[in-house]
């Protein structure tokens, strides 16, 4: 919970949290158990490094495979997210949904596929939210749609290998994530974005009807409301967008991942 508070007021980074959350709360646990300040950090060597079973004398790998993983991922998708990488993207579907609620779900569950890749579940919200909440609101559209078509692809994606949940669930199998765990999992990730699109796609009709919208007599949304829903997006943190280097962060992310 106070990691997540953290992230939500913007105390934090992500990549500050995962570090600085743990070890206070480390610290908390040698006052509440009467362990000393160097048990805290023998603690960590095990944790992260590895420990040593004193009777059979098994070594116990840690996570630090795993964490150097997903502090990279975090940060690195952090940083780009940041300067702008998905900005057109998630532009693209917007513009694309103009004024029809069917085309509006699809482009919100699209945009939130894309931004979740980043195994980041605060920033997709924040900036899944950022982006559609206002459309639709202006377009009368139930923001209970808006809430499950933008948690679902998180709940999928969080399992991609520098996920929260596949990095821990490897950890205590003792498997490799990306040949092994990743591998059995991937199927199953892939099904459930097909089920998350078209649940947002009957989403979307289930609004048509509601709100009587026919494609081929309504209007679209005005430029002036289309260009305030874009600038939710191009006005976040406008002083870290660099896109001089869209190009070169895009090849860059093709070549890592």
């Amino acid at each position: 919970m106070f990691f997540i508070k953290t992230l939500s007021k913007n105390k934090l980074s992500v990549f500050g949290a995962l570090t600085i959350v743990p070890f206070v709360f480390g610290t908390l646990a040698t006052f509440v158990t009467g362990a000393s300040f160097s048990d805290l950090f023998e603690w960590i060597k095990e944790g992260i490094l590895f420990s040593v079973d004193e009777k059979t004398g098994e070594v116990s790998t840690g996570v630090i495979s795993p964490s150097i993983v997903i502090l990279f991922a975090v940060l690195y998708f952090g940083v780009m997210l940041n300067v702008g990488l998905f900005d057109p993207l998630c532009e693209f579907f917007i513009k694309k949904a103009k004024g029809d609620p069917l085309k509006v779900t699809m482009a919100t569950v699209l945009t939130a596929t894309v931004v979740t890749m980043n195994g980041d579940t605060i920033t997709t919200i924040i900036n899944c939210v950022a982006a559609f909440l206002q459309l639709h609101k202006q377009m009368n559209i139930k923001l209970i749609y808006l809430a499950i078509i933008i948690v679902t692809p998180i709940g999928i994606f969080n399992h991609l290998p520098w996920g929260g949940p596949t990095i821990a669930a490897a950890t205590a199998m003792n498997v490799s994530i990306s040949s092994k765990l990743f591998a059995d999992l991937l199927p199953g990730m892939l099904v459930a974005e097909v089920f998350a699109i078209a649940m947002a796609y009957f989403s979307g009709v289930k609004e048509r009807k509601r709100l009587t919208y026919d494609p081929k007599t309504a209007e679209h949304i005005s430029p002036e409301q289309m260009q305030s829903i874009l600038d939710a997006i191009r006005q976040k943190d406008p002083e870290l967008k660099r896109p001089k280097l869209y190009a070169f962060n895009l090849i860059l992310t093709r070549c890592l991942f």
